[in-house]
């Protein structure tokens, strides 16, 4: 006969710690998560306020979600507030919140979720947050001093993702259609959402890519080893993407991806990246960004070049005609103009945007 579940262990050297796990709500797939996750939830909940403009900084051996290479402490955008507070304005209290937020790959949406979950579990008391990344769910639970984190499978906590009061945060992957309220972060591929975009209450909000300021704000206090002149340097190249010009700027093989990007995209990938961006090449994105109009909607862009360097490049392979048609298609695809956006003539007598 073949035993499933409880009656496979009976009479077994299992049999107790097995029906400790399952009295105490636990699967066999659920276990607790690794020590250092726990303690940054715990310090993350233990911090008086997040604050916009400012650092969220943890304890030096305590890292953000858990992860060594992110280190302890990351720059609280302004935007992060604005798109939060939108989300908020937004709810309804007869649907489900659904929230797709994505943006110019590069610019930080994976370090958005981290303060989205303090928010949410110190300003509006969720208890419950359920975090889906690529490989895995992890349950992120805050009620009083029971300050807990669980691991599980992608299949792992149906139940808490049915629950209406849970959020769940989905960064690197596809959404479901779920009681729960839904924050799906990703970089700007329809073939990955588009399903979500069909749920009943889904809203797609974008966010801006970095100010200048923003950028040397964070060099000085995470990258003091790079200097000013070396970071504007890439800026000069890449536009304000921390990624490429912050975490990658001595990295060599990532920094040949501009160029790689601007000999393989064709002027045809170029133009569809204008014209319908979440359908375009990824290497395109590297080219051609994201340029969130001003205010607090967070739902309006135009399609921006990346710099000057690129406009340049792009005219010497495919000529001045090409970058004036590219301003063209740039008026009629978006059919938005940010007031005050203008254009000047770069460097070699083309055009190219103003920031």
């Amino acid at each position: 006969m073949v035993c499933n579940g409880w009656e496979a262990v009976i009479d077994t050297p299992t049999e107790k710690p097995f029906l400790e796990m399952r009295l105490s709500g636990w699967s066999p797939t659920h276990k607790q998560a690794p020590q250092q996750l726990k303690r940054f939830w715990q310090a993350l909940m233990g911090l008086d306020a997040i604050k916009e403009g400012r650092f969220l900084n943890l304890p030096s051996d305590v890292y953000l979600l858990g992860r060594e290479s992110w280190g302890s402490s990351l720059l609280v955008r302004q935007c992060y507030r604005g798109l939060f507070n939108r989300m908020m304005e937004l709810r309804s209290p007869s649907i489900n919140s659904r929230f797709l937020i994505t943006g110019t790959p590069g610019i930080g949406k994976s370090f958005f979720a981290i303060v989205l979950m303090g928010w949410l579990a110190k300003e509006k008391e969720v208890s419950m947050i359920v975090l889906d990344l690529e490989d895995k769910r992890y349950l992120f639970t805050a009620k009083g001093t029971d300050i807990n984190v669980a691991e599980g499978r992608k299949t792992d906590f149906n139940e808490e993702i049915e629950n209406p009061t849970t959020w769940c945060i989905v960064d690197t992957g596809t959404a479901t259609k779920r009681a729960a309220n839904t924050v799906m972060l990703s970089f700007p591929d329809r073939e990955l959402y588009k399903e979500f975009l069909k749920f009943p209450g889904t809203k797609t909000l974008y966010m801006p890519f970095w100010t200048r300021s923003e950028i040397h704000k964070c060099r000085k206090r995470l990258y003091p080893n790079l200097g000013k002149q070396t970071v504007n340097s890439l800026l000069e190249k890449w536009g304000n993407i921390p990624r490429y010009v912050l975490e990658k700027a001595m990295d060599a093989v990532a920094q040949r991806s501009l160029e790689d990007a601007i000999a393989f995209c064709r002027w045809e990938d170029i133009m569809h990246c204008v014209g319908e961006p979440e359908t375009a090449l990824h290497a395109a994105h590297k080219l051609v960004h994201f340029k969130v109009a001003a205010g607090k909607q967070y739902d309006q862009f135009i399609m921006n070049m990346a710099s000057y360097y690129v406009v340049d490049k792009i005219a010497e392979k495919d000529g001045d005609n090409h970058v004036k048609h590219l301003w063209d298609l740039i008026d009629l695809a978006t059919g938005y103009h940010e007031p005050g956006t203008r254009w000047l003539t770069g460097r070699a007598g083309r055009a190219a945007p103003v920031e």
